[in-house]
């Protein structure tokens, strides 16, 4: 799946060819400032039941509930994007980022009740990320040090700002969404085939969440 010399790829990538971390962005962008404006759509929540709407493992991710929120996740998103984009392809990231979204939002559902937001998607791309530059010889260069030690740092600062109730976080989406993460890239440094053991394990534990959320109920949700 790790295209030869990503690195090189991503250097001399066009932006604008990114179209999978482009309509991703796009159309968050437009949810959420719609759902700032009273405008949006309940559909594409979760509601009380995952059962009832099992779309919004994914949808509810396009949508966020400050302006803050909101640039945090796109700013992330577009800078991991533009890096996963050329290394693995755009088809290849549009899938990832589906089996992101529904395992990360699962197993938080599950465990938490409703949330929304990219970060469990940003996190399930860091999380990738790391592993490539861990397990894959070509994927050495692909992260930053830097953004590993940020990115470990935030989800414990978002940890005590949860639990001090400063601030609502769905810190079981982050933590879920980084294994998972994790998990494909480790599978897919160390698979040999594209049906591996190491390549199914991330989605056993995706399907795995997707299934769990669906036994979960949360009663005063529309």
């Amino acid at each position: 799946m790790l295209r030869k010399d990503p690195f090189e790829r991503v250097l001399r990538s066009d932006p604008f060819d990114n179209w999978t971390t482009i309509t991703l962005i796009v159309v968050a962008l437009v949810l959420s400032t719609l759902t700032f404006q009273d405008r949006g759509f309940p559909i594409l929540e979760s509601g009380n039941s995952m059962a009832e709407r099992p779309w919004a493992l994914f949808t509810t991710c396009l949508i966020h509930g400050t302006y803050l929120h909101l640039v945090m996740n796109l700013y992330w998103t577009w800078q991991f994007g533009r890096i996963l984009e050329p290394s693995i392809g755009s088809l290849n990231l549009a899938w990832l980022t589906v089996v992101f979204a529904i395992g990360s939002t699962g197993i938080s559902y599950a465990i938490e009740g409703p949330a929304i937001g990219l970060s469990g998607i940003g996190y399930a791309y860091f999380g990738f990320l790391w592993a490539l530059t861990k397990f894959h010889p070509q994927g050495r260069a692909l992260l930053d040090e830097r953004i590993t030690s940020f990115f470990v740092l935030w989800f414990f600062i978002c940890i005590y700002l949860d639990w001090q109730n400063i601030m609502p976080i769905a810190n079981f989406a982050h933590g879920a969404g980084a294994v998972i993460g994790v998990l494909a890239g480790w599978g897919i440094s160390k698979g040999q085939h594209l049906f591996s053991w190491q390549r199914a394990v991330f989605l056993f534990v995706a399907i795995l969440g997707v299934l769990w959320s669906l036994t979960a109920t949360y009663e005063g949700y529309s």
